[in-house]
């Protein structure tokens, strides 16, 4: 070792504290309520001194010495002055002029506290067994059922003559206070509290409190975010209107998400159920969508206005009132409202198949079958293709979009 180093472990002085001049925390004030609580702490405390004899009177008063009298006498001042002063003032007053710590412990001890008191523990037992959860948080109950257990345990005395006994019965104890728990905690957790009782070997107390606390933990998580079913993503993103953002993807003033096949606001084009088709969950005895325009026959591509009834099947004129005739024709009308290109007659088609879509809405609401698809060819220079065929038409619709 450098001289160096030698000057450094010189120079630094070793400041060894006595614990016992340590402060004496305090932290419950004894009243008339409070005993098993605060016995407890003083019992944990005045023992991490090594003064834990001037309670049970082990450490007696020496006859002889001087000095050890004078070291004995200070000691038992102390701890007194540690009783006292965690007392309320009323109780400070009535065991103050006892002489030493030891009276003051049993005297406090039989003020407050009968071992055989059979009516307390009483009391303890029928509080733990109508303790419940009653929507409380669970660590909340949890910790009130453990604070009267613990009281409970003070006033029990064993009557195990061998460990073999004793540990059966501390088993038999833990088993029961794992019924009472179990049996306190609200309606949501049945199925915990099955599988609690399902375990084997049975489980303690603590640890089916942490089984149940997991348990909590993970269906909050699920409830702090819900997973929605297919149809109710589906006819909520139909039904609600974007807010329109900008280029960074925060709201402002931007344009509104809008199909531009129906008109609809909430979905696009490629998304839209006039064109890829109706899910199984769809209720057609309703309108899906309301108008939000009236079909016309456009006299000019500047003038042209769109159609968004769904699913619409009509001829239109220019007042913007449907036709729907019971009259077949083989005429072909231009419709802008029209999802699809639609023929009245199966002899039309040149080409035919199961159609994907099964049935249609007209403009009235109403709903009719579609009974094949396929290509018509309606002039030497013009094919139509993906034609629906539904006989209840009055006449042969074109889709112009």
């Amino acid at each position: 070792m450098g001289s160096g180093d030698a000057d450094i472990g010189s120079s630094t002085p070793v400041i060894v504290q006595n614990v016992q001049d340590a402060p004496f925390p305090i932290g419950v004030i004894l009243d008339d309520t409070n005993f098993p609580l605060w016995s407890q702490l003083m019992e944990m405390r005045i023992g991490a001194r090594n003064k834990y004899g001037f309670l049970t009177g082990t450490t007696k008063k020496p006859t002889t010495n001087e000095k050890e009298i004078e070291v004995w006498t200070t000691d038992n001042n102390r701890v007194k002055s540690w009783l006292i002063d965690s007392m309320s003032p009323t109780l400070m007053r009535r065991f103050i002029r006892l002489k030493t710590a030891v009276e003051i412990w049993n005297a406090v001890s039989k003020t407050f506290y009968d071992g055989t008191d059979e009516t307390q523990l009483f009391e303890l037992n029928r509080k733990s067994f109508n303790t419940r959860q009653n929507g409380r948080p669970l660590p909340t109950y949890y910790n009130e059922l453990v604070s009267l257990f613990q009281e409970i345990d003070t006033r029990l005395e064993g009557d195990a003559e061998t460990v073999d006994e004793t540990v059966v019965a501390s088993k038999m104890l833990s088993r029961f206070r794992v019924h009472i728990f179990l049996a306190g905690l609200d309606s949501e957790f049945n199925q915990a509290r099955s599988e609690c009782l399902r375990k084997d070997p049975p489980l303690s107390l603590e640890a089916c409190y942490a089984y149940i606390r997991k348990d909590s933990s993970q269906r909050q998580a699920m409830e702090d975010s819900p997973v929605e079913s297919d149809s109710v993503v589906h006819v909520a993103t139909r039904n609600r209107t974007a807010k329109g953002k900008g280029s960074n993807g925060k709201g402002g003033g931007g344009n509104t998400f809008k199909c531009t096949h129906c008109g609809e606001e909430g979905h696009s084009k490629a998304k839209c159920y006039e064109i890829i088709g109706y899910p199984n969950w769809w209720d057609f005895s309703k309108r899906p969508r309301k108008k939000v325009g009236q079909a016309i026959v456009a006299t000019s591509t500047s003038e042209t206005q769109e159609l968004t009834p769904p699913m619409a099947a009509h001829t239109s004129t220019s007042s913007g009132k449907s036709q729907y005739k019971n009259t077949h024709s083989n005429e072909w009308t231009i419709d802008i409202g029209a999802s699809d290109h639609m023929t009245n007659n199966l002899d039309n088609l040149t080409a035919s198949h199961t159609p994907k879509q099964m049935n249609i809405y007209t403009a009235s609401g109403e709903v009719e079958n579609v009974t094949a698809e396929g290509i018509v060819k309606v002039s030497s220079s013009m094919e139509l293709n993906k034609v629906l065929v539904v006989p209840s038409l009055s006449s042969n619709l074109q889709s112009v979009s």
